[in-house]
Formats: C-alpha cells, sequence, structure tokens
C-alpha cells in the first residue's frame, strides 16, 4: 500500500494559489514459482490493483476582478498486473530476481471547475474516462532476496 499527499500554497499579494493533493494505490496479488533447471525458477503470477487519487486547486485574484476558481478532479483506477520473471538461486537462501510487470488500468473518475467573479457563479463538471496499459523495459523490477 502507497498512501500520498502534499499542500502547497503561494501568495504573490495580488492573488493566492492553494494547491492539495490526497492519494492511495493498493496492490494484492499471487506469485507462483516453477524450477526450470538447477539454480534457476521461473515466477509468474498477477496482482490486483486499485489506486484513488484527488486534487484541488483554488486561485483567487484580489485585483478589482475579484475572480475565484476552483478545480477538483477524482479519479479511481482499477487494474491489473501480471508477472513473469525469474529467480537465479546464488545459494541456498540467496537469489537474484528480475520480472517484467505488464499492467492494464481502467480510469474513471470526475473534474469540476468553479469560477467566480461579479457577474456569478458557474459550475462545469465533466465525467473521466480512460485506460493505461504498459510494458516496457523500464517495467522490469530487479531483486535481490534471502530467504529464510
Amino acid at each position: 500500500m502507497f498512501v500520498s499527499g502534499d499542500k502547497m500554497d503561494s501568495d504573490a499579494g495580488s492573488y493566492v494559489n492553494e494547491q492539495s493533493d490526497f492519494g492511495f494505490d493498493v496492490k494484492v496479488g499471487k506469485e507462483y514459482r516453477k524450477s526450470i533447471v538447477d539454480n534457476l525458477e521461473m515466477r509468474f503470477g498477477a496482482d490486483l490493483a486499485f489506486k484513488y487519487s484527488h486534487s484541488q486547486t483554488a486561485y483567487n485574484d484580489k485585483t478589482a476582478n475579484d475572480f475565484d476558481s476552483l478545480n477538483e478532479r477524482t479519479t479511481y483506477q482499477p487494474g491489473v498486473n501480471l508477472v513473469f520473471g525469474f529467480n537465479y538461486l546464488l545459494g541456498e537462501n540467496l537469489l537474484v530476481g528480475a520480472e517484467l510487470l505488464p499492467s492494464f488500468i481502467y480510469i474513471t473518475g470526475e473534474s469540476i471547475l468553479e469560477s467566480e467573479d461579479a457577474s456569478g457563479v458557474e459550475e462545469i463538471k465533466s465525467d473521466i474516462s480512460g485506460f493505461n496499459y504498459g510494458l516496457s523495459n523500464t517495467s522490469v523490477l530487479l531483486s535481490i532476496a534471502y530467504k529464510l
């Protein structure tokens, strides 16, 4: 599980900008190992993944226009990661491994843009949807492990 967040404020005198972000990421999976030859085993399996993300940016212009805006974005990202790799046993308890992690993620959520000026408040809502998939050499995970 991974949790992250931040909050940043900037005040330039005539305008103020406040930004905050929060999110978490959870992955649960199962991995299997099969011996190929002495000291070499294949690894394969899958992870179910879920990511939640919420960001909010508020802008206040203190000039004569007195323009304010708020932009909120919330996304939900369920997905699956596959695991395919190899372990090389360096001894009875020490191994070096490499695995590929191809993934497919569906993205859904909502974006809300709210602006206010002298003429009133306007709110624009939009749905977010899409997908993300990947397999590249940057998705290779190298590991050194000690087996108890």
